[in-house]
């Protein structure tokens, strides 16, 4: 009996710790984003993404949309959607951190030639 709550907590030791990942502020649908367009009204755009995390008092035509996640393992990912409205029309949007490509050509393979 002696021995055994010590090999208890010994081999408690030497399994490894699950954490969870945590996210906050916006989550930012990619899909819904690329459906964003210049022209739009402030209501489409709420309709589209939510309401936005962050909107200034002194600058009511700017919305964030700000994202934050960190997995389990550490790693950090951070994303910032900016969106400026002139008179309640979107003039543009600044992404911080956009999504690749789902199809990127390798830098060292050569561009395919035309048929001649």
């Amino acid at each position: 009996m002696r021995l055994l709550i010590p090999l208890i907590f010994a081999l408690s030791a030497c399994s490894p710790v699950f954490k969870l990942g945590t996210s906050q502020g916006n989550l930012i649908d990619d899909k819904k984003l690329a459906q964003v367009e210049t022209g739009m009204t402030q209501e489409q755009v709420r309709y589209l993404l939510g309401t936005p995390l962050l909107t200034d008092e002194f600058q009511p035509e700017r919305w964030d949309y700000t994202a934050y996640y960190r997995s389990g393992a550490g790693k950090e990912q951070h994303r910032t959607v900016s969106l400026f409205f002139n008179n309640g029309e979107l003039q543009r949007i600044e992404d911080s951190n956009p999504p690749k490509k789902a199809v990127e050509q390798d830098s060292d393979e050569p561009a395919a030639q035309p048929a001649q």
